[in-house]
């Protein structure tokens, strides 16, 4: 097998299997501590209210708008040209 670039350190190794992506056990334990802080740090800011922002205020238009968040993004995909639709009866409102 051809060496690999560890996933943590950046060091290469010769893997002992395909799916082997870290030099050693204390790299791999090491990136899951990391990789755990940086979730729960997501995780934290996300319920905060700090990194939804964008999506909030798109969910205000839709609301503004009469609409359903899911159908408001459809509707302004479909004005982008971003989705192909051969009918646009499901923004129809009764």
């Amino acid at each position: 097998m051809t060496e690999r670039k560890c996933k943590r350190c950046g060091k290469m190794f010769p893997p002992k299997n395909n799916k082997q992506t870290y030099c050693n056990p204390v790299c791999r334990i090491e990136y899951n501590k990391e990789k755990l802080i940086e979730d729960r740090k997501e995780l934290k800011e996300f319920r905060s209210g700090k990194t939804n922002n964008f999506i909030r205020s798109i969910a205000a238009e839709a609301k503004a708008a009469g609409m359903s968040y899911g159908k408001y993004v459809a509707m302004i995909e479909l004005q982008k040209g971003g989705i192909q639709s051969e009918s646009k009866v499901f923004f129809e409102t009764d």
